[in-house]
């Protein structure tokens, strides 16, 4: 965990009562705010659930869900919020989703990261698939997404220029293997 802390340029922070008291955390809190003071470290604030917020260490910093616990929230709320800290880190990452070269920022451990933040704490469906070269393929989604990522492995341009409920055509600038995830709300 300490080296996670160390060599990370951002720390998004789960925060309740349990968490500021955890002994690992305790040991953690003054190398987290020592990074963050330095500009070595971003830190994404999101209260889990109530707890005396303004007394701790970390009082200064603006919580993501300003101060409404996620377990405050509905549905609807948090699905925001999760929106709001994956933009964030998009941001601070210097990535733009509107971006025509969004797909040469992208790793393959980014997307299976993302996939996982995107289906266990939003509103979002999300899909991982790969291929090689010029092609149609099964995106494993079942319905048409909402948006697709493409990471080619080689740092070439990929791009998809057709989308259905299952597949997506996929156009490389050279025969590379690449990753992609697809998102959707779900239904």
């Amino acid at each position: 965990m300490v080296h996670a802390v160390l060599f990370s340029r951002i720390a998004i922070l789960l925060m309740s009562m349990d968490w500021l008291l955890d002994p690992l955390m305790q040991t953690l809190e003054p190398l987290l705010l020592e990074r963050a003071h330095l500009g070595e470290l971003h830190l994404l604030p999101v209260l889990l659930r109530p707890f005396p917020y303004g007394f701790s260490a970390f009082a200064h910093l603006v919580p993501v869900n300003n101060c409404k616990s996620v377990g405050e929230m509905t549905p609807v709320e948090r699905e925001k919020i999760w929106e709001s800290i994956l933009s964030h880190v998009l941001e601070i990452l210097g990535i733009s989703l509107s971006s025509p070269s969004l797909s040469s920022m992208l790793t393959e451990q980014y997307l299976q990261n993302l996939s996982v933040l995107l289906t266990k704490h939003t509103e979002l469906q999300a899909s991982l698939f790969g291929g090689m070269g010029d092609g149609t393929y099964n995106h494993g989604l079942g319905i048409p997404p909402d948006r697709v990522l493409l990471a080619s492995h080689s740092g070439e341009k990929i791009v998809h220029d057709q989308v259905w409920s299952t597949q997506i055509h996929v156009t490389a600038a050279k025969i590379s293997s690449f990753t992609g995830l697809v998102i959707a709300r779900k239904k």
